[in-house]
């Protein structure tokens, strides 16, 4: 099953916007107390920061400057540990090493866990780009965001940096490296060589 840390229950309700989080960790919540048989069986993917965002989302995508330089914004604590993975090259392995695992484990996807400022020295380093990282706080934005995604994004964005997108160090989510056999994945410098 794939889920995501519940940032409402988490946070003592301290974030109560971050639905598409939420949702998904009712439904993980739902089946644990009234399918007790399906829960048996079940094991949890919590897929970690898509890298795709980097390019993609708004908020993170990066900008050439005039000077030839690019540089990524983002909400995210720039010196914050985030799991960052390749959602269409990683969830497949993920998935079956929790198949090949006995049921019952949570496995936090990434293939690298590491701050936003490492991923840009990374990115850097592997292109031929002058490549820096603007913080914008969390209650800001770097685009034009649409008054409905504010509070969503918000809250998404102050709970990473207060609690973790894998849910805090108390989560029971394990790493990776603790499946038998351990994922096999690319680095995030194959990743940035990948991309356009």
């Amino acid at each position: 099953m794939s889920s995501l840390p519940g940032p409402t229950k988490l946070s003592r309700g301290k974030y109560t916007n971050v639905c598409h989080h939420d949702s998904k960790a009712d439904a993980e919540e739902y089946r644990e107390q009234n399918q007790p048989q399906l829960w048996a069986k079940t094991s949890i993917y919590l897929p970690g920061y898509f890298l795709s965002n980097f390019l993609t989302h708004p908020m993170a995508q990066p900008t050439k400057k005039e000077n030839g330089n690019i540089q990524f914004a983002n909400n995210l604590d720039l010196d914050a540990k985030v799991p960052l993975m390749s959602h269409d090259q990683d969830s497949g392995p993920f998935v079956r090493a929790l198949i090949q695992n006995p049921p019952g484990k949570s496995v936090i996807g990434y293939r690298a866990w590491i701050t936003p400022r490492e991923f840009v020295r990374i990115s850097s380093k592997v292109t031929p780009h002058e490549t820096k990282i603007l913080h914008i706080p969390h209650r800001d934005f770097s685009f034009d965001c649409k008054e409905e995604l504010r509070a969503e994004l918000q809250d998404n964005f102050a709970f990473a940096n207060e609690i973790g997108l894998h849910g805090g160090d108390d989560s029971p989510a394990v790493h990776p490296n603790k499946l038998n056999p351990p994922t096999q994945l690319k680095s995030i410098e194959d990743w940035v060589r990948e991309q356009d």
